[in-house]
């Protein structure tokens, strides 16, 4: 194939994913929104002849495109997103990489089954619900690392299956028959799951030599209908080469996640039940709450765009302005001065400053409260909050945290978030209550917190 010609298979593949990534935003806005911070690259190249993700770009193969009709494309981009999403490309360490990449798909396709996506004919599935055949009995709802361990066990009981049907044979060559048990011994190598596996995108592996991949694969003369296929200087897959780099890549998923979150919930409403379900898993993960906090300002400050509000002190006049100019971060810091959180305060203190130090300019309202505000402070780069001298604790009332709001209300106080300080054990906050401005729980104690139902909740762990 001539340079040019490829030149312009790519130009019309990337305007049709470029259609389809908008389709995605109107129709599936928390996906969409994700699917705008990736890249989406046409590709030609031997080591992938389908799609994939390495987490940050979604390569789409140029034959393979071509032969996918629409609703096929949008669930191919979506299946790929969620992907990114569930971060598949950093999972499944010392697992079996194609066996993992089948439980992968288990894991999305019937989230996009259950959001109305139209998948292909070959889409893998846990079990007969979701399509017309399906050899799996596997339950809904399970992560990748049960289904891996479940179609492992699968694997072995058709292998023993198998066998045993061998044995049962009419004076059959023994030596054929030796080496066709011997050949079901390694459960990759199963007839019936390379079948079931018949997927329609590759799976990253984030440990795999591509210069190694490249002549494989080109070994096993890769080609499509256009020639034969070798390496595409647009196919850069990141690889990730040692734990730094994996919280890394990581976070920014995170970040991805909680902004798109924010979004919908802000133009459309309440996440659906299944979505929400994979963002709090996502946001339930063992990253340390130090992280998480982290994430939560740093994303906001980076895409403020997301965050920016009307500024309330134009708003009488019929005016909309942003809230910011400048790089400034502010936040407003909520304190619960009830007994149960002045131990762990000094911990939350000291990272939130940590955070603060990490921009050029930044400020920190901190309210403490009880029944009523009884305490407000501003701290900046000019005046930093000394957390190993901590603050003087006022209340220790009741609790009772809507105050917080009022008084930036009342006092036009603009900041970008707020996040607040608490055991939870306080008045109940409706998910139909408007707030202007993102909002984290820095949960202390064991307490559920089913009563917050607006914002982020994070458990600050004792350990």
């Amino acid at each position: 194939m001539t340079e040019t010609k490829l030149t312009e298979l790519k130009e019309t593949a990337r305007k049709i994913l470029s259609y389809n990534r908008m389709q995605l935003l109107n129709k599936h806005p928390f996906i969409g929104n994700i699917a705008m911070n990736l890249d989406i690259v046409p590709t030609r190249d031997a080591r992938c002849d389908t799609a994939m993700t390495d987490g940050k770009t979604i390569y789409f193969d140029i034959d393979f495109l071509s032969r996918l009709n629409p609703d096929e494309i949008q669930f191919v981009l979506g299946h790929e997103i969620w992907h990114v999403i569930m971060l598949h490309f950093l999972r499944g360490d010392k697992k079996e990489h194609d066996i993992f990449n089948i439980a992968c798909d288990m894991e999305v396709n019937q989230i996009l089954d259950n959001d109305g996506f139209m998948p292909p004919a070959d889409a893998i599935f846990p079990n007969s619900r979701h399509s017309r055949k399906c050899q799996f009995t596997f339950d809904d709802g399970l992560s990748a690392e049960e289904y891996y361990d479940l179609i492992q066990n699968w694997m072995k009981n058709r292998a023993v299956a198998d066998n045993d049907d061998n044995g049962k044979g009419n004076g059959s060559d023994n030596q054929s028959q030796t080496k066709q048990t011997e050949s079901r011994k390694k459960p990759k190598k199963d007839r019936n799951t390379q079948k079931c596996g018949g997927q329609f995108d590759k799976h990253f592996d984030k440990n795999e030599d591509q210069d190694k991949a490249l002549k494989d694969a080109m070994s096993q003369g890769a080609e499509d209908k256009y020639g034969s296929k070798g390496a595409d200087e647009d196919y850069k897959p990141v690889i990730i080469k040692n734990e730094s780099e994996q919280r890394e890549a990581t976070e920014k998923v995170r970040e991805m996640v909680v902004s798109s979150a924010q979004s919908y919930e802000r133009t459309r409403g309440e996440l659906p039940a299944y979505i929400k379900k994979q963002v709090d898993k996502l946001l339930d993960s063992k990253l340390p709450w130090r992280e998480l906090l982290a994430a939560f300002i740093t994303s906001g400050f980076q895409s403020k765009t997301n965050w920016n509000i009307p500024n309330r002190r134009f708003a009488y006049r019929g005016t909309y302005l942003p809230s910011h100019n400048g790089d400034m971060m502010r936040i407003a810091v909520g304190i619960d001065t009830s007994g149960s959180c002045e131990q762990d305060c000094e911990k939350f203190l000291t990272e939130l400053n940590a955070i603060a130090k990490n921009f050029d300019s930044y400020e920190l309202h901190v309210i403490q409260c009880d029944t009523e505000v009884k305490d407000y402070q501003v701290y900046d780069q000019n005046n930093p909050l000394d957390p190993t001298n901590p603050i003087e604790f006022k209340g220790f009332g009741g609790t009772k945290l809507h105050p917080i709001f009022s008084y930036l209300d009342l006092n036009d106080i603009d900041v970008d978030a707020a996040v607040i300080f608490t055991d939870g054990m306080c008045e109940n906050f409706d998910k139909n209550e408007v707030f202007d401005l993102p909002i984290m729980w820095m949960i202390t104690g064991n307490y559920h917190c089913n009563n917050l139902n607006v914002g982020e909740k994070i458990h600050i762990d004792k350990k």
